[in-house]
């Protein structure tokens, strides 16, 4: 007898449970690919045949080899190596990024009344000869460098 899959020749092979009443017989080495191909369910991984194309209602008379491949790939999909945990995130240390309220000034620029926020900053002046007087973001540059 020939396997109406691969074509080989088999002397005993499995027999798909799909109701009809030719029996459908395919080889061992079919059966496996087949069922591995399938999803598992609460019977097991049934077979769709492939030769009426209609799912077996309970598994057959399986091989050993079925059983043990089944076995492999559910063990596989168990012992999948765990997501990496992510890196503990250390403590940052104290006003590394918060400042205190006392390294902020007032925007140097509110004395003359052009400072539009007249709030506590602690940006310094971007003028280009180095200034260290307290800007807010929307002044950006202290007045002191300007002549009115």
């Amino acid at each position: 007898m020939d396997c109406p899959v691969c074509m080989n020749t088999i002397l005993s092979g499995y027999t798909i449970n799909c109701g009809s009443p030719v029996p459908h017989v395919i080889c061992h080495g079919c059966e496996l690919q087949y069922r591995l191909a399938t999803t598992a369910t609460n019977q097991g991984r049934c077979l769709k045949c492939p030769l009426c194309r209609v799912v077996e209602s309970t598994p057959g008379n399986r091989s050993a080899a079925s059983f043990q491949a089944e076995l492999d790939s559910v063990y596989s999909q168990l012992a999948r190596p765990s997501i990496p945990a992510r890196p503990s995130i250390p403590a940052r240390p104290q006003n590394t990024y918060f400042h205190t309220i006392s390294e902020r000034q007032w925007c140097q620029n509110m004395n003359t009344n052009s400072c539009s926020t007249k709030s506590k900053t602690r940006r310094k002046c971007k003028y280009p000869t180095g200034c260290t007087r307290k800007v807010c973001r929307a002044c950006n540059v202290c007045l002191s460098h300007f002549e009115f």
